[in-house]
């Protein structure tokens, strides 16, 4: 069994850990990228969870596409977790947080919520239903990863929309699916450049999945 880590603390961690458990002789750590480390082939059992909401900004499906490409991966192995659906959803948020006007990519952490935190809650009002962007399974490797969909979604409520919720749907295994948690896979709001009026939208969305939000273009126009 190999533990891959490119972080030299985090391996030195990972380490200690092993010895302290007594599997020096079941789990080995290994350093570097895991796009380019050695590894055996056509492993049994992957586990990768490098999942971050979209699968934008951690290098799950790069990762993945590399195993198979080098025949670490192939039609027999499991992944754990399986497979991941993206959906996107109109939304109108207040821009305003004590008197400023922010735009920027935030998270909704599900904590975030909690009154008894003390964590400003700024207005967030749903205009459409879900639509899935993408879905895919990790086993059907390699994927593509640069997306691009076209979707219309009507606003209800009516009202104006300023921007767009990522969320996702991650499943750990057959008939078990999780959404965000509190630690992986929180919804993000991300700022349109401008707020629309609109009884239906039409959006054109671009990004690459481990590209970074930096990668994430969306277009608007009315339907």
């Amino acid at each position: 069994m190999f533990s891959v880590e490119i972080d030299d603390h985090l391996c030195d961690c990972l380490e200690e850990t092993v010895r302290a458990n007594g599997l020096s002789g079941t789990i080995e750590v290994l350093r570097g990228d895991a796009r380019e480390i050695d590894l055996p082939s056509s492993v049994d059992v992957v586990v990768a969870e490098l999942i971050d909401t979209g699968l934008i900004e951690e290098l799950q499906v790069p990762v993945i596409n590399s195993l198979f490409e080098r025949g670490v991966a192939t039609a027999g192995t499991r992944f754990i977790p399986e497979g991941y659906q993206t959906e996107v959803q109109l939304m109108w948020v207040d821009e305003r947080n004590y008197g400023y006007v922010i735009r920027a990519p935030r998270h909704e952490w599900p904590f975030l919520s909690d009154s008894g935190i003390g964590w400003t809650q700024l207005e967030a009002i749903e205009r459409s239903r879900r639509a899935v962007l993408w879905s895919g399974r990790f086993a059907e490797g390699p994927l593509e990863p640069g997306v691009r969909c076209e979707v219309a979604l009507p606003v209800s409520p009516p009202g104006p929309v300023n921007a767009l919720k990522l969320s996702g749907r991650l499943t750990l295994a057959r008939n078990l699916e999780v959404g965000a948690t509190n630690v992986m896979n929180g919804d993000k709001i991300l700022p349109l450049r401008d707020e629309y009026v609109t009884p239906a939208a039409a959006l054109t969305i671009s990004y690459g999945m481990g590209k970074g939000l930096g990668s994430f273009v969306a277009s608007v126009k009315e339907a």
